[in-house]
C-alpha cells in the first residue's frame, strides 16, 4: 500500500515536471521564433532602405544606417 502510493506520487511529480519542462521549452521556442522574426524584419527593412537610397545621393548608405 505504501509503496504503491509512493510510486503514484512519484509518477505524478514526474508528469508535472515534464509538463512544466515542455511548457517552458515551447515558450522559449516561440520566444526565439518571434525574436528571429523581429530581427529578420528589421534587417530586411534596413537593407531595403539602403537599396532605396543607394545611388540617389552620396552618403545614402550612411543615412540609411542611422
Amino acid at each position: 500500500m505504501v509503496v504503491n502510493s509512493t510510486a503514484g506520487c512519484a509518477t505524478l511529480a514526474s508528469n508535472i515536471t515534464m509538463a512544466i519542462f515542455f511548457t517552458i521549452l515551447i515558450s522559449i521556442e516561440l520566444g526565439l521564433e518571434t525574436l528571429g522574426r523581429l530581427l529578420s524584419t528589421n534587417i530586411f527593412y534596413k537593407y531595403d532602405a539602403i537599396k532605396h537610397c543607394e545611388g540617389q545621393f552620396a552618403g545614402g548608405l550612411a543615412d540609411a544606417e542611422v
